[in-house]
């Protein structure tokens, strides 16, 4: 489970101080593995790039993924996005 943009110190601190909001949250992780102090991720901080790095374990460098968009090699283009009307 990833919290985008949720600081580690301030869930820490809702879980120390059992705030009833994160109730759901403190039942999983009593019966989970999680990064203790959060986890670093690259700069900047998009989000695909960032997750494929908390997935992978590999830096953006190194998994490819490195913005939001797909990119077709053979064709050495970005993929468009269709705009359905």
């Amino acid at each position: 489970m990833i919290f985008d943009g949720l600081s580690n110190s301030e869930l820490q601190w809702l879980l120390d101080n059992d705030d009833s909001g994160v109730a759901n949250v403190r039942r999983l992780l009593a019966r989970s593995a999680r990064f203790r102090f959060g986890s670093t991720v690259n700069f900047p901080t998009i989000t695909w790039p960032s997750h494929s790095a908390l997935f992978t374990g590999a830096w953006c460098g190194h998994h490819d993924i490195v913005n939001p968009t797909y990119y077709d090699r053979a064709a050495r283009q970005p993929l468009r996005r269709r705009v359905r009307r």
